[in-house]
């Protein structure tokens, strides 16, 4: 017979104990652990008795991920008609392998787009004889003179040059334009140097940075409001397209058509506008980059990103020349 005290009830639970009694009432095994996805479905459901358990079989996403990235690189291979020097199986099965495959199609992937930014950077002088052609004021001017409606082949041409203006000038992004409300072209604010500030919420980036800014000179809103009061009030858009928001696609080939009108040559687009802009403002007056990148709507490393390779190159150059001064220096 033991002699001494024992207190009432039963034994303390040790934390093994009530691990192993929480597995055993859920149908779990220490093997399971092992599929991550499956494991912490199961031990939610222990916290929180609602939630329902689903895609129970399926997939762990490692494996999905990694086999996504296979099949990415796969695409790329037979896009580029690149000859493949692997077995697919035994990529699937070595995750190893796998990282590395799609470690090379990112940086092929980088290589392609590096080298295609290159190829279609803008040069200054297109852009500058693009933004002095007197086809812009012209359009604005006849379209404030506009006593009727012409029609609305006539005002989707006149819309799509104005626009066209407009990110060019503004170096914004084709949503911030194509997106602009009556409403706020309405509320715009006047400056003394015969300006008008729109501001646009509908855009890429307005959840980050807010509005976006567009301004236009007085010439060009008294051509809007007459464009607008042609639309209709029902249309709420200031470039609608068959009553209806513009798309994407359709902004960029309608800049692309006003681009080559004008007398510009090569491809144009929303995004080399502003890489153009950004690379002039870096190599001339470096010091308003976080202003421009704030009239941009996008963050300052974005805009680090846009400068054009020939400025980088200039820089690597004089970064070796003050390297190789200092070394002399020290001998």
């Amino acid at each position: 017979m033991i002699e001494g005290k024992v207190k009432r009830g039963r034994p303390k639970k040790t934390w093994e104990e009530t691990v192993k009694d929480d597995m055993r009432r859920k149908g779990l095994k220490i093997e399971d652990a092992i599929d991550r996805g499956k494991w912490r479905r199961r031990c939610r459901q222990l916290v929180d008795p609602e939630f329902k358990l689903q895609n129970e079989n399926k997939t762990p996403s490692t494996f999905i991920s990694h086999s996504n990235a296979i099949t990415s690189f796969l695409n790329f291979s037979l896009m580029k008609k690149l000859p493949l020097t692997f077995n697919v199986g035994e990529a699937l099965i070595n995750l190893k392998n796998r990282r590395a495959s799609y470690r090379k199609f990112l940086k092929i992937r980088r290589r392609v787009i590096k080298e295609r930014d290159r190829r279609n950077a803008l040069d200054p002088a297109e852009v500058n004889k693009v933004m002095t052609n007197p086809l812009f004021r012209n359009t604005a001017l006849t379209t404030k003179l506009w006593r009727r409606d012409p029609g609305p082949e006539v005002r989707r041409a006149h819309g799509e040059i104005l626009m066209a203006y407009l990110i060019i000038k503004n170096s914004q992004r084709t949503s911030a334009v194509r997106n602009m409300l009556v409403e706020e072209l309405i509320h715009g604010c006047p400056t003394k140097k015969e300006r008008w500030i729109i501001r646009v919420r509908d855009h890429k980036t307005f959840s980050t940075y807010g509005d976006a800014t567009i301004v236009m000179p007085e010439w060009l809103k008294k051509g809007l409001d007459n464009l607008v009061r042609f639309n209709g009030e029902e249309c709420k858009i200031v470039f609608p397209h068959k009553r209806k928001n513009l798309t994407s696609f359709a902004a960029a080939k309608a800049i692309q058509r006003v681009w080559k009108l004008t007398g510009g040559r090569g491809k144009f687009t929303a995004t080399s506008n502003r890489k153009h802009s950004a690379t002039q403002v870096r190599s001339k007056k470096p010091e308003i980059r976080l202003l421009v990148a704030k009239h941009m709507a996008h963050s300052s490393a974005t805009q680090e990103s846009y400068y054009a390779n020939e400025l980088q190159n200039a820089e690597a150059e004089k970064a070796y020349e003050l390297i190789n001064e200092i070394r002399v220096g020290l001998g």
